[in-house]
């Protein structure tokens, strides 16, 4: 009995090591329905001046209510992906990476009356075109790659930009 409880132990060691960094987590929980979406874009514009950019980064807003069609199909696009935990996800404030197509997507969902979910910093979500992403201010690497994530950011910022209804807000 006793030869199989180092064995046993490694084992289930191991599954529990898989399961936790390769279990997949949805978007559903980050931006729930009830949730007011916050949208930021920041574009870079790049300089030839190297570490500075000063007014080289535009950022454009959007507010999306609970009630509107477009909160329902971003929420859509993004339970079309799955995230995952890495080593990094347990130490990390978030990340910081380079900055790929040019710009960076934020989302923050917020309950309607403007307070944050759960009273905290929760529900947010930090994309900059590379596979890690920065998930309620973890950082978590999207199935898919790289690829995935620009290929999100690019539909997140179609649905929104070719939206009539909805214009660029001030926070």
């Amino acid at each position: 009995m006793k030869k199989y409880i180092v064995p046993g132990s490694l084992a289930l060691m191991f599954v529990a090591v898989c399961v936790t960094f390769f279990w997949p987590l949805s978007f559903a929980r980050v931006i729930p329905a009830h949730s007011v979406i916050h949208v930021t874009f920041a574009d870079f514009h790049w300089r030839p001046v190297v570490g500075f950019f000063g007014d080289a980064i535009t950022h454009t807003n959007y507010k999306v209510e609970p009630d509107h069609p477009l909160h329902e199909e971003i929420r859509q696009v993004f339970n079309r992906y799955k995230y995952r935990r890495i080593p990094r996800t347990f130490t990390s404030n978030g990340f910081s990476g380079p900055v790929l197509d040019g710009y960076t997507l934020n989302i923050y969902a917020f309950s309607p009356d403007g307070t944050l979910i759960d009273d905290s910093f929760m529900n947010s979500l930090h994309m900059q075109g590379i596979a890690r992403i920065s998930v309620n201010s973890k950082t978590h690497r999207l199935y898919g790659g790289q690829r995935a994530v620009q290929t999100l950011m690019r539909k997140i910022r179609t649905l929104i930009e070719e939206s009539e209804v909805i214009e660029p807000w001030e926070w």
